[in-house]
């Protein structure tokens, strides 16, 4: 059972509610005023209390045992950063103008991904607003974001989020984002957000002062895992699909593409995965259907697999194959996970469905016996480069800065032209040559004028 959380305003008044099951008591805290308001406990471990004439943007931290006051998990704005207190939004104000918006089919998306705080010179959702039409112009119809929820500092590349409902305040806030979504659906662009939910960063994470968000005895790349399983784990999962639900309905978000399923650590007899699909089914419409695009190190059936079957009824997957592929060979390089890769047939089977490899891809070589599977070409998104595949790299280099402008453009070329979903990374579309790297630089130019 579903619980909403974080401070909810409507008509004047704010219902709180946190889940902190091991707490003997809980406060809400209003820091401007220097009120302390006690909360009720609820059950499965869940904290409310309901404040009348609490206005918008009004500061509150919630107070742990009456001892340590910490913001809000489900934080929908930290308007001081990751340190400060907790803002109340009104999400029923913004003047949405996208009821007649109904969303466009995976199989008809040319996608971009884009990253807001180095998109344009001012880094905010106000400059990337603006931009709008010259997608449309360009030919994209779908936009992905890099992760825009609250991280330390005034700049990351996102996959650093510690307040996962919470807007960048340093992009602009909660307002300028709508006004964003709401600019790019009038121009026929479909918006897809990038989310974490398969880890946290230490700088500014406070989850576990509120209970047992990780399981210390298992490790993710990042530390230790988020608890999908373990003893409690139904606040935490509840925690991570009211966030698809904040989006979807408060953002009216299109999709999410799902960073890095592969390390999320779930061994429920539903998998956290099969119940976010059912969490965006149960959202879509007839006329609108909300999408899961997940990021996995192979190609699994079981990703786009209906739940019935045992799959986790996903709508989508990036194909790293493809990639790897194509840079190997155009590049020349076979260190790090292109041992593998280079020659051309390699290509040829990733471009043919029938063919794809569902073995990790740093294992290619030895996958070539491996059972395969036909998967819809509009399942699988395909890329020439991405925010990985260049923002890991230790000088950022795009392709065109390693294998020239010509093969760049028959890399588009192929990507443009495959039966596959294309995406395009940010400055690709014009042949950009600026590094790309996670803090510090910033687009000359983002879609050709």
């Amino acid at each position: 059972m579903k619980m909403k959380i974080g401070a909810h305003y409507s008509q004047n008044k704010t219902e709180f509610s946190v889940w902190a099951p091991h707490h003997d008591a809980l406060s809400v805290v209003l820091t401007q005023q220097n009120e302390v308001h006690k909360m009720n406990k609820a059950d499965n471990g869940y904290w409310r209390l309901e404040i009348e004439g609490i206005k918008p943007q009004t500061r509150y931290q919630y107070r742990l045992n009456n001892k340590l006051d910490r913001s809000d998990p489900a934080s929908h704005f930290q308007p001081e950063g990751v340190f400060g207190s907790s803002a109340v939004v009104d999400h029923s104000a913004f003047p949405w103008k996208d009821n007649d918006w109904r969303g466009l089919r995976l199989e008809d998306m040319v996608m971009y991904e884009l990253h807001v705080g180095t998109f344009t010179k001012q880094g905010t959702f106000a400059a990337a607003k603006r931009r709008a039409q010259e997608f449309s112009q360009l030919g994209v119809n779908a936009v992905e974001f890099m992760p825009v929820a609250q991280f330390a500092g005034a700049r990351n590349w996102g996959y650093d989020a510690v307040f996962p409902f919470a807007v960048q305040n340093t992009y602009g806030g909660p307002a300028e984002l709508k006004e964003l979504v709401d600019e790019f659906h009038a121009n026929g662009i479909t918006v897809i957000f990038d989310v974490v939910y398969n880890h946290l960063v230490p700088e500014g994470n406070f989850l576990g002062d509120f209970g047992p968000y990780f399981c210390f005895d298992r490790k993710s790349p990042w530390g230790a895992a988020i608890n999908f399983d373990g003893s409690l784990s139904h606040g935490v999962r509840n925690f991570f699909l009211e966030n698809a639900v904040h989006w979807f309905q408060n953002y009216h978000i299109d999709g999410l593409r799902l960073d890095a399923i592969f390390t999320i650590i779930d061994n429920s007899p539903k998998h956290f995965l099969q119940e976010l699909s059912e969490t965006a089914e149960n959202l879509s419409t007839s006329q609108r259907k909300l999408l899961l695009i997940a990021e996995h190190d192979r190609v699994d059936p079981k990703i786009i697999n209906p739940r019935k079957t045992g799959g986790y009824g996903l709508n989508a997957v990036w194909h790293d194959n493809l990639h790897h592929s194509m840079h190997a060979l155009l590049t020349g390089e076979r260190n790090w996970y292109y041992g593998s890769f280079g020659a051309l047939k390699k290509i040829v089977r990733a471009l043919h469905t029938e063919y794809i490899d569902f073995e990790k891809t740093v294992s290619v070589e030895k996958s070539e016996n491996c059972a395969r599977t036909r998967i819809a070409p509009k399942n699988l998104v395909i890329f020439s480069q991405n925010h990985d595949q260049i923002g890991n790299r230790p000088l950022g280099d795009r392709l065109i800065t390693l294998a020239g402008f010509e093969a760049s453009k028959l890399a588009a070329g192929i990507v443009i032209l495959s039966q596959y979903t294309p995406l395009l990374f940010m400055g690709e579309e014009y042949g950009e040559k600026a590094p790309f790297f996670l803090r510090i630089f910033v687009m000359k130019r983002s879609v050709k004028r």
